[in-house]
């Protein structure tokens, strides 16, 4: 005999406990401090949260950030992959060849160009997204210039 299948009761609306605004005292986007008055502070929705921000310029430089972020970060993982997998392919063949070097600058300028690593929006309080953008660009640029450099010097 088969079993009943019960039917079980889901409400996907139960109201949430916490709250979706994030009550930090810097801006996200540039790091400065803001008014003790949580009235007088502007936010931006990044994904199922709000973030303060101090001002409009800040706004909408986070917005685009967002909308960068979604849109281009699978360029610089694929680039990443890309350029791996062909280092790889040609340490298989020759290892001190020239094109290990160009696919090493190619992933510093997947950085330099696409400056969106993997963090999180609570790490933008601690180094808010100005900081990330051009410590990610300088990482970029010191991978091409460690390929540049081994290319002279090999």
């Amino acid at each position: 005999m088969a079993k009943k299948k019960r039917n079980l009761k889901f409400n996907p609306r139960v109201p949430s406990t916490i709250s979706s605004y994030v009550d930090h005292d810097r801006c996200i986007n540039c790091g400065k401090p803001l008014s003790e008055n949580m009235d007088e502070r502007q936010f931006v929705l990044a994904k199922t949260r709000h973030f303060p921000v101090c001002g409009n310029s800040c706004a909408h430089a986070v917005e685009v950030y967002i909308e960068r972020d979604g849109r281009y970060k699978t360029f610089l993982y694929a680039g990443f992959f890309l350029a791996a997998l062909a280092i790889l392919i040609v340490s298989f063949f020759n290892d001190h060849s020239v094109a290990i070097r160009v696919f090493l600058a190619v992933a510093g300028a997947f950085l330099v160009i696409f400056p969106y690593p993997i963090s999180s929006f609570e790490t933008f309080q601690s180094v808010p997204i100005r900081s990330v953008t051009i410590i990610t660009r300088i990482i970029g640029l010191v991978i091409m210039g460690v390929a540049l450099a081994l290319h002279l010097y090999m």
